[in-house]
Formats: structure tokens, C-alpha cells, sequence
């Protein structure tokens, strides 16, 4: 298990960490840290039309071969089994699909699902027709999701499907994500980068923490409020470090960083 003080967690989860691609179970491994690796990306609340309430950049899916690229057994997905993949992820954001895409969807699983857990970069559709269905409506998928997008950001598919933040500095809205990115593309790292990029979201238990879709970074706290706190604070920190480390510019786009994004709880209906 991850874990972390509480309020300036443990060393930095990789992507490679966020995502174990050898087999399809998912892994619970997180404390405030509380992380999830598995081949599914962490549950983001109700889509349908409204913007993602959290996120985390990086990969979305596991990652797979390409066409005609050799398969990588309990490496990367098969280009059919990623195509899968990318269909069941919009679902899991909320595109509904027509009664014709959820026959599709049942025949591919059992082509490509046979056991669970089973070895992922193995499996193909042999009927080239199902093959060529699931390919059209994985672009169609995309295309959803990609409209899901938070401003600031852009999903992108190449090997896997990827959130990441658009690089314009002179734009309107500048992600701290993108900052960070920056900095890091220059050479550094700053110690305020993760939890400054950080959304607060509500526990099961009533307490709130500040991370992202992935990962808790800080927390608990008693009220969003507080956790919002401490991700202001953080990027005032980041502002001072960007300044120390020479990246002026970077710390002169904090006026347009957005605001701490608060996951809004679901309303409860008591009783009766």
C-alpha cells in the first residue's frame, strides 16, 4: 500500500504505476495516496453530456500493439482487444450505446474475455467482419470521448487513449498541468507541482481529500473548503518555486489557472 503524510504524500506515481497492463483484475493499492491500477481508469461520477468532475493526465487505457506490430503477451493489448477497450471506456464515462452496439459489444467479449482474469495481448476477433464493427465504433467512442475533454485539455489516442493538457501558454485558461509539464520539460521538477494540479473530491466516509482521478495526495479534511485550501496553497508555493527555479513566465500564468475544481457530492434521498 501507497501511503503518505498528509499533507505532502510520497514520491510521484508514474503512469506506469497508474496502469497494470499484464492482466485485467484490478489492483487496489493506495492509502492518502488511495490509488487504483487496473485496466479500467478510476470511476469519474455521471457524465452524460457534462464536463468530467475528475481526472488525472496521462493514459486512460492500457496500452496495445498497433496493426501489424508483433503482439506483446501481458505487455500491451491486442489492436482488438484495445478497441474494446476504448468502447467500454466510453461507457464508463456515460455514452450510452444503441441496443446494436451492445449485441457487438457482447459477441466481441466473448471472443476476447474468455476467462477473467485472463493474459491481455493474446486475444483476436477472427471474424474480420466484427473485427472491422468494432474498429468503426471505437472511432466513434473516441470522437465522445474526446468531447468529454476539460477545458485546458485534450484527449488524444495513439497506443492507449490519453488525457493531456493543451501546451499553449498564451491561452485564455492555462492547466497547472501544463505548467508543470513545461518545468519539467526544462528540466525541473518542483515539489508543490502535484498537489497544486490537484481536484478535492468527497471520500465514502464524508471526508474530503485533494488528488485526482488516480491518486489522493492530501487529506483528510473536514470540509471541501479546507481541502481547497490546500491545494491554493500549493499553487502559491508552485508560483514561488517557478519564480526561484527562473521560470518567470510560467509563474506569470497563475492569473489564468483555473479554479481548485471541486467534485460535487451526489445528492442523497433520505429514507422514507
Amino acid at each position: 500500500m501507497r501511503t503518505a503524510s498528509t499533507h505532502q504524500p510520497a514520491g510521484r506515481v508514474t503512469s506506469r504505476d497508474r496502469l497494470s497492463v499484464g492482466y485485467a483484475a484490478p489492483v487496489r493499492v493506495g492509502g492518502v495516496g488511495e490509488c487504483w491500477r487496473s485496466g479500467r481508469p478510476a470511476r469519474v461520477g455521471r457524465v452524460g453530456g457534462m464536463a468530467l468532475e475528475r481526472w488525472h493526465v496521462g493514459p486512460w487505457t492500457a496500452r496495445g500493439t498497433g496493426i501489424g506490430e508483433a503482439f506483446e503477451p501481458g505487455v500491451k493489448r491486442t489492436p482488438d482487444e484495445l478497441n474494446f477497450d476504448v468502447v467500454g471506456l466510453s461507457r464508463i464515462l456515460g455514452r450510452r450505446q444503441t441496443t446494436a452496439e451492445e449485441m457487438l459489444m457482447r459477441r466481441c467479449q466473448g471472443e476476447l474475455r474468455p476467462t477473467d482474469p485472463r493474459l491481455v495481448g493474446v486475444q483476436t476477433i477472427p471474424d474480420a467482419d466484427v473485427a472491422r464493427q468494432l474498429s468503426e465504433l471505437a472511432e466513434v467512442a473516441f470522437a465522445w470521448i474526446a468531447g468529454q475533454a476539460p477545458v485546458g485539455y485534450e484527449f488524444v489516442r495513439g497506443d492507449a487513449v490519453e488525457l493531456r493538457p493543451l501546451m499553449d501558454l498564451g491561452a485564455e485558461v492555462v492547466t497547472v498541468d501544463a505548467v508543470v509539464e513545461v518545468a519539467a520539460g526544462r528540466g525541473d521538477a518542483l515539489a508543490a507541482d502535484r498537489l497544486a494540479a490537484s481536484q478535492v473530491r468527497r471520500s465514502s466516509t464524508g471526508d474530503w481529500y485533494a488528488g485526482d482521478a488516480i491518486c489522493n495526495w492530501s487529506g483528510p479534511y473536514p470540509t471541501a473548503e479546507q481541502a481547497a485550501d490546500a491545494v491554493r496553497a500549493a499553487r502559491v508555493e508552485l508560483v514561488s518555486q517557478l519564480a526561484e527555479a527562473g521560470h518567470d513566465d510560467l509563474a506569470a500564468t497563475a492569473t489564468r489557472w483555473p479554479d481548485v475544481v471541486t467534485q460535487q457530492p451526489e445528492a442523497v434521498t433520505p429514507p422514507t
